[in-house]
């Protein structure tokens, strides 16, 4: 059933987040040998299955789950900014969708390089077409 999938994540609450409970740490170097900041992020996120759609509530259960989301950024002396996230999700829970983040930049910020798989956007009904590995692309 192909379906299966889509109520797994309507029954984890997946369409129905809620964030609370950020916390922050910013370092900031101290030397030229440091970044010259670092900063953490975390997030409480909330899943709240059931909740959106009516029709769905009453065809499947789940309990609310609770996880962190970090996301880190590091900025070096080069100019280079890095960024890197994570979750720890639940055994329990069922893979998620998708996981990922938006960003806008000034113009100007053309060239882009990052780590993971690529070289084009992946699914992970699709991953086992692309590799992990660093590459190099452009916002365009």
């Amino acid at each position: 059933d192909t379906s299966r999938p889509i109520w797994e994540w309507l029954a984890a609450g997946y369409d129905n987040l809620s964030f609370a409970g950020v916390t922050s740490r910013f370092t900031k170097g101290e030397t030229i040998s440091h970044p010259v900041f670092y900063l953490e992020l975390i997030t409480k996120v909330t899943l709240n299955p059931g909740h959106k759609y009516k029709a769905v509530s009453r065809a499947v259960s789940g309990e609310k789950k609770e996880f962190e989301w970090r996301q880190h950024l590091k900025l070096g002396r080069n100019g280079k900014l890095l960024y890197s996230m994570s979750t720890n999700l639940p055994a329990s829970l069922p893979d998620m969708p998708r996981f990922g983040v938006c960003f806008r930049l000034a113009k100007g910020y053309e060239n882009i390089e990052y780590v993971g798989n690529g070289p084009n956007e992946n699914y992970s009904d699709r991953k086992s077409g692309s590799f992990f590995g660093r590459y190099h692309t452009t916002v365009s």
